[in-house]
Parts: structure tokens; sequence; C-alpha cells
């Protein structure tokens, strides 16, 4: 997860109201355990925030791949 991503993921968390699941990088595991914590001088601090979801950027370009290679045509890897 990215530095906006991330905020605004834990914002929305702590708002209520809503599930919000997160696509990490290369993290996924580490938020899934023990979550973010988020540190604003405007919002205030909490630590541990868990999301109701994520993935990883790598499952989710294996499924896109499936997905094309089975349906439309030659799969196309996603682009950054």
């Amino acid at each position: 997860m990215g530095g906006i991503g991330s905020t605004y993921a834990c914002i929305l968390q702590l708002a209520g109201g809503c599930e919000v699941s997160v696509i990490a990088r290369s993290n996924l595991k580490q938020i899934q355990e023990k979550g973010l914590d988020f540190e604003s001088s405007a919002l205030g601090s909490k630590k541990g925030i868990k999301f109701a979801g994520g993935e990883s950027i790598v499952a989710l370009s294996r499924l896109y791949l499936e997905k094309e290679s089975r349906g439309r045509g030659r799969a196309r890897p996603l682009t950054a």
C-alpha cells in the first residue's frame, strides 16, 4: 500500500459504516496480522487498524491473467 491509499483506507475504516479492503504490493501479510498504524496531527493516532479484506497485487494479476486466458483471447499482464 502506498501512502495515499493507506491514509484513505485508515480514514474510511475509522469512520465506520463501510467495509474497507486493501490491495498491497509486498506487505499484505503484515497488514493482515498486525494492522496499520495511523498517525496524523490533524486526525489523531490509532494503532493496529484492521480491514475487512485484503489481497496482494501479485494474486490479483494472476486472477486477471487466468480470466483473460479462459475468455477473451490473449492474456495481457497488468501494468502499473
